[in-house]
């Protein structure tokens, strides 16, 4: 559920003028994997992963043990690091750059996470999750739970969604 190297600009053509767009394609194209990875900058989960059990366990060739639902299981067979980056305008009007990163050691241990959160108008930086989380509900106005309602709606959740009263959207 990863994916080696790729960025979608959202201020570029043909996204740029669209105030909706839909993320399409085949089972496996990578739909989830793109917004599980800006859930994952934004607020340090995924929807497949708060789902997960709380179950351990290790990673090939690692002595470590993690809970299913923690982000470093995401990382790609072989690969060292992963991250995923965010570049937003908040809803008060200033840019932000969230990012989660995770890495393996060369002794094959699992490293602590380092989630950020760069207020890149005034070079703020926010490196405690209770100081990102709080920011990040502040500047998008919502917190996990309700981010991911609208943005990732599970087949005939749509159907749910248009029927549902006001209040509930």
């Amino acid at each position: 559920a990863s994916i080696a190297d790729a960025t979608i600009d959202f201020n570029e053509n043909p996204l740029k003028n669209e105030s909706l767009f839909l993320i399409c394609g085949p089972t496996g194209a990578g739909k989830s994997t793109i917004l599980d990875a800006i859930c994952l900058a934004l607020y340090g989960d995924t929807p497949r992963l708060s789902s997960a059990k709380s179950d351990k366990f290790a990673p090939k060739d690692n002595d470590d043990t993690i809970n299913l639902g923690d982000p470093r299981q995401l990382l790609r067979l072989g690969a060292t690091e992963g991250y995923a980056s965010l570049s937003f305008e908040g809803g008060d009007g200033c840019n932000y750059e969230a990012k989660y990163a995770f890495s393996i050691s060369r002794n094959n241990k699992l490293q602590a996470k380092k989630w950020t959160l760069c207020n890149t108008n005034n070079n703020t930086y926010y490196e405690k999750d209770k100081e990102i989380k709080a920011m990040i509900e502040n500047v998008v106005g919502l917190d996990f739970d309700n981010f991911k309602k609208p943005t990732l709606l599970a087949q005939g959740g749509f159907t749910e969604f248009l029927k549902s009263d006001n209040k509930t959207k």
